[in-house]
């Protein structure tokens, strides 16, 4: 069996055929000041522009994707979310996106301003742990994997026919096949033209899961395609859920239900949710969870849902609690739920809880007319664009001008495929603090403080970076001044988390809940 080889960030897959990104992943939030059509392109196309000209010449953005929102009406509509892929060097990246933050860049003549936000790297440790934490919520009978792939790449389609079955000896049976052993695999179209669902059935869910491991929050690199690099939208789950919902189909029809919001309505939160598949993950973080509730007391994957054969359960998985009839759930019993019952997130009689989330259970057939709340998946594929930013890592980025345009690179012949590093060396980069030196012989980083008290300042900068999946780091240029040591904020605030707020100006809920966690672990 071919094997999969790491270098740096680059997994080689089947000789060099298809490549695995480890990519640092950052946010970059646009405001547009109309909604014209032609606007978002435009500025994404001048944003990689000046991303080839600013970027450390060791690092590349390999794609720029817009991330759907809940909800993207009037100003809301205006803002839109992009994320940027970048190989290369993940100091440089940190030290680079750090003197991003605060600033804001003006694109189009002034028509569209960017922020960049958080930045997480999905070689990290903190990267391995969340989807250890995600995987412990999948049951060890989940066989099935969808992978979304862009139409582009599948070539020799049986004409006239809605399905492509792969066979061994083929790139995405083998692909599959590097993880276990593959009972079937089968190409179909999506909803969105341009993409097609690539579904395997693995003979055990090990298989499964270690796809789903080594593939999500990642990016897939073709290096016989034009449009290269590619980010990964998996689904794990049982495999005739996931064809019915590769087939377009529901996976209960007439059986599913709906959980129909009490209240005005909020934005970040959907005011129905269908419950028309056999698991549906209910939390604030889009990497954890099916439907995202964008409120603070809501954990990144709080509360599971089930639907087996026409019942519905459900089962707590959060630090604050989920409530049923306004009865606390035991955390991880699952608990069956019939139609009328209230669910929320806070004990909803209480009168100190006014913000409480209260869902009610109805069958959906009574909730047919209703609006509809999309999971993040199905939305992706209809609504995400790719845009390829720079040549692949088949030669080496950025030997042109910095202030030429970018060419449009010529595919090598395979044989000729170098390995995807190739990424300069031997160079020193003044950073914020101290200097980062880059040696020949390893593919590592090494700080050179030209003082002592500098390791201490980047001890804080390293925790600070490890906080939240990189939400917080914004807050490193303030922590940096304020802090010697990370054990100097252990002492100083140990049992005083409103005082911490106040001396780092923390104000956003979410990242008070963040920073609580954080204080915690080290009290502990």
């Amino acid at each position: 069996m071919a094997e999969l080889t790491w270098n740096d960030r680059w997994g080689k897959c089947l000789g060099g055929r298809v490549y695995i990104l480890a990519a640092v992943v950052v946010d970059v939030e646009m405001v547009l000041s109309n909604l014209s059509d032609r606007l978002l392109p435009l500025a994404i196309k001048e944003l990689s522009l000046l991303l080839e000209e600013k970027l450390p010449s060791s690092v590349c953005c390999m794609n720029i994707h817009v991330v759907p929102r809940l909800g993207e009406t009037g100003d809301r509509g205006r803002r839109k979310l992009l994320r940027l892929a970048m190989a290369g060097d993940g100091q440089l990246c940190a030290k680079w996106h750090q003197m991003q933050q605060g600033r804001q860049q003006s694109l189009c003549g002034g028509s569209v301003t960017a922020a960049f936000h958080a930045l997480r790297d999905t070689s990290s440790v903190q990267h391995q742990q969340k989807l250890a934490d995600l995987l412990a919520l999948h049951p060890e009978v989940e066989t099935g994997f969808l992978l979304d792939l862009p139409l582009k790449w599948i070539s020799g389609w049986p004409e006239g026919q809605k399905q492509y079955p792969q066979k061994s000896g083929s790139v995405w049976f083998d692909f599959p096949a590097l993880w276990g052993e593959v009972l079937e695999s089968l190409i179909v179209h999506a909803r969105d033209p341009a993409v097609v669902h690539l579904l395997v059935n693995f003979a055990s869910a090990e298989g499964a899961k270690t796809m789903f491991e080594l593939l999500h929050g990642r990016y897939v690199y073709n290096p016989a395609a034009e449009d290269d690099t590619y980010p990964v939208r998996c689904l794990l789950g049982h495999y005739q859920d996931l064809r019915l919902y590769a087939e377009g189909q529901k996976a209960l029809e007439g059986r599913g239900f709906v959980l129909r919001r009490r209240g005005a309505p909020e934005t970040g939160v959907p005011q129905v949710i269908e419950v028309n598949q056999r698991r549906l993950t209910l939390g604030r973080e889009e990497e954890f969870a099916n439907v995202v509730i964008q409120k603070p007391h809501i954990s990144k994957a709080h509360a599971v849902l089930e639907l087996v054969a026409g019942t519905l359960s459900i089962q707590d998985t959060s630090v604050n609690g989920t409530w049923v009839n306004e009865h606390r759930l035991a955390n991880g019993i699952r608990v069956e739920l019939h139609p009328f019952d209230k669910v929320s997130f806070l004990p909803a009689a209480h009168p100190a809880y006014k913000e409480a989330l209260v869902y009610e259970v109805r069958p959906a057939e009574e909730a047919r007319e209703a609006p509809r709340s999309r999971t993040p998946e199905r939305r992706r594929n209809s609504d995400a664009i790719d845009v390829r930013i720079v040549r692949g890592p088949t030669q080496r980025p950025f030997q042109r001008s910095r202030r030429s345009r970018p060419q449009r690179p010529q595919r090598p012949q395979r044989p000729q495929l170098a390995e995807p590093v190739g990424l300069a060396k031997k160079r020193k980069v003044v950073a914020l603090r101290g200097v980062v030196q880059i040696d020949d012989d390893e593919d590592v980083a090494r700080v050179s403080p030209e003082k002592d008290e500098l390791l201490e300042a980047e001890d804080v900068d390293r925790w600070a970076r490890q906080l939240d999946g990189g939400s917080l780091v914004e807050y490193i240029p303030k922590l940096t001044s304020l802090f010697d040591s990370v054990s100097q904020i252990k002492k100083r605030y140990s049992g005083k988390l409103n005082d911490f707020y106040e001396d780092v100006q923390v104000q956003d809920e979410n990242h008070r809940l963040a920073f609580a966690s954080a204080l915690r672990a080290l009290s502990k």
